[in-house]
């Protein structure tokens, strides 16, 4: 009648309070609970009946279980047995719980893995918080170096096309003070050309003068 571990809160809890069976007893429907679990579904003023099959219940029904109030917890198999169990060579020599002292052995352990648990479960919430706020972090960072960047060469464009500015103002200015120096240039040489030609006129009309003056005998030929 050995039973697995796994099976000691599957089959010997009792359906009511769902924890394992306190004095037992069995209704004859063959169905088991805890005797005080009964005892307070009568108190209820409720007309009872079996959990498990809906059959009505009778206090007379009861009857103590005694087969599953002598359950007996192996430590060194890990498993629920029977008294007859107990004392076979399957078991000799093994260590043995009352399967209410192993039920609230095992609860312990099971608090105890919750409670590490719990604190590996804080310690990998925090370390993901804290990656989840490096990422942002690391988010914000990147967008704030790109807007440095982005207004750096803004700077430097605006500051090139104010330069090429400046630059074709030069130029034009440049032209415009060439082309005075040349248009004053050009004047002079005009007015030089202008005496140049008011010279040899002068000079043409005083040779025609004095040719006309000396006699035609003695202009040499």
């Amino acid at each position: 009648m050995a039973t697995s571990s796994s099976t000691l809160t599957d089959h010997l809890c009792c359906a009511i309070c769902t924890e394992i069976f306190n004095d037992p007893v069995s209704l004859s429907c063959q169905h088991t609970f805890c005797k005080r679990c009964f005892e307070k579904s009568l108190e209820a003023g409720l007309r009872p009946r079996c959990p498990e099959c809906r059959a009505p219940i009778m206090e007379r029904n009861l009857q103590i279980n005694r087969l599953v109030r002598n359950m007996l917890f192996c430590v060194t198999d890990s498993k629920l047995i029977c008294l007859v169990c107990k004392e076979g060579r399957d078991h000799r020599g093994h260590t043995f719980r009352p399967m209410r002292e192993a039920q609230e052995d095992l609860m312990t352990e099971v608090v105890s893995a919750l409670s590490i648990l719990k604190v590996d479960l804080y310690n990998v919430q925090h370390t993901r918080e804290s990656q989840q706020r490096n990422i942002s972090k690391r988010g914000d960072k990147s967008s704030q170096v790109k807007e440095n960047i982005r207004t750096l060469f803004e700077e430097v464009i605006n500051k090139l096309k104010q330069r090429e500015e400046e630059a074709m103002r030069e130029i034009d200015s440049s032209d415009g003070l060439i082309n005075i120096k040349m248009e004053r240039c050009l004047t002079e040489i005009k007015r030089h050309e202008t005496d140049l030609m008011y010279l040899m006129l002068s000079g043409q009309n005083e040779y025609d003068m004095l040719s006309q003056s000396i006699p035609p005998q003695l202009i040499i030929k």
